[in-house]
Formats: C-alpha cells, sequence, structure tokens
C-alpha cells in the first residue's frame, strides 16, 4: 500500500471540487462575494447569505401583498408600487441607517464649544475630573 506524502491534498481537492458545483442562488452569492474582494470566506457564508436573501425576498413579499390587499386589490395582484412600499417599509426598521453627516457635524460643534474642566495645578498624580464632570457619574435620580 502506498502512503501518500500528502494526505490532505485529497481532501482538500475534493472540497474544492464541491465548491465550483452550487446551485443557481448559491452560485450568484458566491460571484457576488468575490466579485466584492471577499475571496476567501467559510463556504456556510454563501449558505447564511442564501438563507437571508429567500428569508427577506419572502417576507417582503409577503408584506407587499398585505399592502396590496390594504388597498382594495384582488388578493394575488401584487404591483410595483406595493414591492417598493415593502422594501421601503422594511428597510427604515430592519437595517441601521447612518447618521447624517451634517447632523454628526452640528453635535460636534455643540459638543466641541464647552470649555474642558481645568484641573488644579498644585495637585500631583493622576488628575481625575469632578463627579459632574465625568462621564461615569451617576446621571439619574430616584423617586
Amino acid at each position: 500500500m502506498e502512503s501518500n506524502p500528502f494526505p490532505g491534498a485529497q481532501q482538500q481537492h475534493a472540497h474544492q471540487q464541491q465548491e465550483e458545483h452550487f446551485p443557481g442562488p448559491a452560485a450568484a452569492v458566491k460571484e457576488l462575494l468575490v466579485s466584492m474582494g471577499a475571496e476567501e470566506h467559510e463556504p456556510r457564508v454563501v449558505n447564511l447569505l442564501v438563507d437571508f436573501m429567500y428569508r427577506y425576498v419572502s417576507d417582503t413579499l409577503q408584506d407587499a401583498e398585505t399592502y396590496s390587499e390594504h388597498a382594495g386589490k384582488p388578493p394575488g395582484q401584487v404591483e410595483l408600487d406595493d414591492v417598493m412600499l415593502a422594501i421601503q417599509a422594511r428597510s427604515a426598521f430592519a437595517f441601521a441607517q447612518p447618521p447624517d453627516q451634517g447632523e454628526i457635524a452640528q453635535l460636534a460643534a455643540v459638543a466641541n464649544d464647552k470649555e474642558m474642566p481645568r484641573f488644579p495645578m498644585h495637585k500631583h498624580g493622576l488628575l481625575i475630573p469632578e463627579d459632574k464632570d465625568s462621564l461615569t457619574a451617576q446621571n439619574y435620580q430616584l423617586g
């Protein structure tokens, strides 16, 4: 019996052959990952993204059908406007929207306008701000 100097090589080759034969949606997700620069990833990432895609699309289409029925259309008749409304409603709550850069700049300006607390110069050692100036101070009252 001949021993293989690289025992993992056959398993790796079999794994690569298995990855090459994805079903349609998984192949599209894999191609999308590669096009975005994620060439190395765990195989289960593709399965998780396909699962997310199916769940998102089916939930969105169910929402669109609900909106369509609410608009008085016959059951099962979903139009593009219904789907667009469902996508907008779902994306408003399902995904975190980044804050507006203008709002962030305004908040930063307000925070930066406040004068930093002064520390006494005659103290030695670690200078810690007073409780009223500390971010870890108690900021609530009971009762």
